[in-house]
């Protein structure tokens, strides 16, 4: 119930586990069990809103205390990444932009926000022949490419070629978040469709673009 074994409670289980002939290491790997659930459970509720605070950070780290143990060395590589995502979403949605390496070369005092390879969606009309009425039909084809897609401090970019696209943020008419991707307008009624591959990119770039529009406000 407050998520801690003293030492009084460890040494009654070793000395039940004697009584019962259980091995040492088994009860070891009981207890390990046993706070490797508490922590989960701990963690799921502070993740319900997908994001970790300091404070929620700083009581983690309180519970590290409390039951001896280090979340990096026991938990798996994905619970890790979702830890450091939230901390990542709270940091954003509280105005601490991120400054990375860009991909490409930037304009001048133009600093990088974030980037990752995403696709761009285009829909092109293609002419093919019915042989079952026997007469040429159109159809609508979305075409997908890779890219790298890029927020600055000044700029969203894709970049790829010919099928680039980059609109300076005070041209940004609007932003609609997809399940997952992002449809971007310009103040030229031009429209661009994005989608990702990590499943929590198009929330990260949505609250990024708006973090950075409201920094030029």
């Amino acid at each position: 119930e407050d998520h801690e074994l003293t030492d009084t409670e460890k040494e009654n289980i070793f000395s039940l586990s004697n009584e019962l002939c259980l091995s040492e290491i088994y009860i070891k790997q009981i207890l390990q069990k046993n706070i490797i659930n508490i922590l989960n459970r701990e963690i799921d509720g502070i993740l319900d809103d997908d994001e970790l605070s300091p404070e929620e950070e700083e009581y983690l780290k309180e519970l590290e205390d409390k039951l001896k143990i280090k979340i990096n060395e026991i938990f798996s590589d994905n619970k890790k990444i979702q830890l450091k995502t939230a901390k990542f979403i709270w940091e954003i949605k509280n105005g601490i932009l991120p400054i990375v390496k860009s991909p490409i070369d930037l304009l001048k005092r133009e600093e990088c926000h974030y980037h990752t390879k995403a696709e761009r969606i285009k829909e092109t009309v293609e002419k093919y022949y019915n042989k079952d009425k026997k007469k040429y039909e159109k159809k609508t084809v979305r075409i997908k490419y890779i890219g790298e897609f890029i927020v600055t401090n000044k700029r969203i970019i894709f970049a790829l070629s010919d099928v680039n696209f980059m609109i300076p943020l005070n041209k940004l008419a609007d932003i609609s978040m997809l399940k997952y991707g992002l449809e971007i307008y310009d103040n030229s009624n031009d429209t661009y469709e994005i989608e990702f591959f990590g499943s929590k990119d198009s929330y990260i770039f949505y609250l990024i673009i708006q973090g950075a529009l409201n920094n030029i406000l």
